[in-house]
């Protein structure tokens, strides 16, 4: 991962004087860059599915934080290349048709990781609020259990057989 600031070439008023080839390089780069991060965040997502149903675990915790640390990333390169793109448009005219036909790829690759990983962020909100469902259905379903069980205690007076002995 690169931390760096925008180049001057990637800089808004050096779009005019901008060096075709590195706008291209660190372009493709971010791209890169963006799509492993998406990938993984996928994994992680599908690892706090298997996590969850097994129950919920020290691993769930560790999980969050990876996931927190590749959001981090992610939001360093965003706004790096918040200039890249600035320049993109003036300098993708003196770009070969391979680089182009590069960079078309990588983002529509990059976006179909995004779109596999907001629909698996989404199915799992929907099983976590299921989840979430059944858990409160069980508890009402326990509460009611528990208040039954001490209204009937109570009806019964304190130290008096529960069951009649017709024996005697």
């Amino acid at each position: 991962m690169s931390d760096r600031a925008p180049s001057p070439t990637t800089t808004p008023g050096a779009a005019g004087n901008a060096d075709p080839e590195r706008v291209y390089e660190r372009f493709v780069a971010d791209l890169q860059e963006i799509q492993a991060l998406y990938t993984r965040l996928t994994e992680l997502t599908r690892d706090q599915s298997r996590i969850l149903q097994q129950g919920v675990s020290e691993d769930l915790l560790h999980l969050a934080e990876a996931k927190e640390r590749e959001m981090a990333r992610l939001e360093v390169i965003e706004e790096r290349m918040r200039g890249t793109r600035d320049v993109w448009e003036s300098v993708q005219s003196r770009l070969s048709e391979h680089q182009k036909s590069t960079v078309k790829s990588l983002m529509e690759a990059v976006s179909q990781v995004l779109k596999d990983l907001v629909a698996l962020e989404e199915e799992e909100n929907r099983r976590l609020l299921e989840k979430r469902e059944e858990t409160v259905q069980e508890i009402r379903r326990l509460d009611g259990v528990r208040k039954f069980q001490g209204a009937y205690a109570a009806a019964q007076p304190p130290g008096q057989p529960r069951v009649l002995d017709q024996k005697e």
